[in-house]
């Protein structure tokens, strides 16, 4: 009988501590896109979640969480079809998150974001000439790198963070409906509920600059869904059978 009761009391004290202070989700369907206009031709690169399920230890006060790398990676190559491709035919990637922490309040302006670096690269291939290695270290996290190749340069520049509010890049020229635009936005949200599941749409922008084509740029979004864990669902249901229990003994 003693071993019933902690068998049953034991969850339900792992529920009111978790619930206190912090909620454990899943993290699903998520996914890591890169969306750029590079040499006049508009790209996206999808890296999905892996591992496809994983728990994620949610605050419950402003719903911060930590993020590990690697959770979003891959590698391949694609074929450019913009004004620019007499310069770049195609690029390559090798692409991976690295680890951040996300809080209300940490975001570029103050709204829900955090810092966390996207590694690796993309190379811009000048046909069967050269390739021009485009670094990807200030994404999410601000700074400059500069690389190039031949006569080629190229600079790379990105904000101090990743946001769930608006981002914006002025001074380009793309193609838009009637014309062109000098302006482009790119929106992020935060539609979760009170227990923090739902969708998290963390946006920041990139831009690049050479001197062999316009300033060329895009945004990097990180599509996350939390969702209940099953696990703790299980707990959670202890938790409250063992309450029941224990109030009709006492009772």
């Amino acid at each position: 009988m003693a071993s019933l009761r902690s068998m049953l009391v034991l969850p339900a004290l792992l529920w009111f501590s978790l619930d206190a202070h912090a909620a454990i989700l899943t993290l699903e369907s998520s996914q890591l896109e890169i969306h750029f206009n590079f040499a006049g031709s508009q790209e996206t690169l999808v890296f999905p979640q892996s591992p496809a399920s994983l728990p994620v230890f949610v605050s419950s006060g402003g719903g911060s969480f930590a993020q590990p790398g690697g959770l979003f990676a891959g590698t391949g190559s694609i074929l450019l079809n913009g004004p620019f491709t007499k310069v770049f035919t195609g690029l390559t990637y090798s692409v991976s998150n690295a680890g951040g922490s996300f809080a209300a309040g940490g975001g570029p302006g103050g709204g829900f974001g955090g810092s966390s670096s996207v590694t690796g690269q993309l190379r811009g291939l000048a046909g069967y000439l050269f390739s021009v290695r485009i670094p990807l270290a200030p994404v999410g996290v601000g700074g400059v790198a500069q690389t190039g190749a031949a006569t080629l340069r190229v600079t790379v520049t990105g904000a101090s963070g990743w946001t769930a509010g608006t981002v914006t890049i002025t001074a380009i020229t793309v193609a838009a409906p009637g014309g062109f635009a000098n302006t482009v936005t790119f929106a992020g949200k935060d539609d979760r509920d009170a227990g923090h599941r739902g969708e998290l749409w963390l946006v920041t922008p990139i831009r690049v600059f050479s001197n062999a084509t316009t300033t060329d740029f895009g945004f990097a979004v990180q599509k996350l869904l939390f969702v209940p864990e099953p696990g703790i669902a299980l707990l959670f249901g202890m938790g409250a059978v063992g309450l029941v229990v224990m109030s009709r003994r006492r009772s």
